[in-house]
């Protein structure tokens, strides 16, 4: 999985829509994100299986595809599922 942190709502709907538009997520990551993980294209070790909200968009979103905004902490997060694991 990838994310994308940002502070605001306007700033994660904003990139949301770069992504609609065509950007890549993981370069969009690198550039806006406040997450540690930004600078690494979102990257993010496995999600497991579990209630939070992190986890339930990311089993929700099909793999590729663009989940949130969701406000996770004092963060704005889009995911992007890259794959889900048996």
């Amino acid at each position: 999985m990838r994310i994308i942190g940002v502070e605001t709502r306007g700033a994660a709907q904003a990139a949301a829509t770069r992504i609609r538009d065509g950007g890549p997520f993981a370069r969009l990551a690198a550039e806006v994100s406040i997450d540690p993980g930004g600078k690494l294209g979102g990257r993010l070790p496995p999600v497991l299986r579990t209630d939070s909200a992190l986890a339930r968009l990311a089993f929700d979103t099909e793999v590729g595809e663009l989940g949130g905004p969701i406000l996770e902490g004092r963060r704005w997060m889009l995911i992007q599922t890259d794959g889900i694991h048996a």
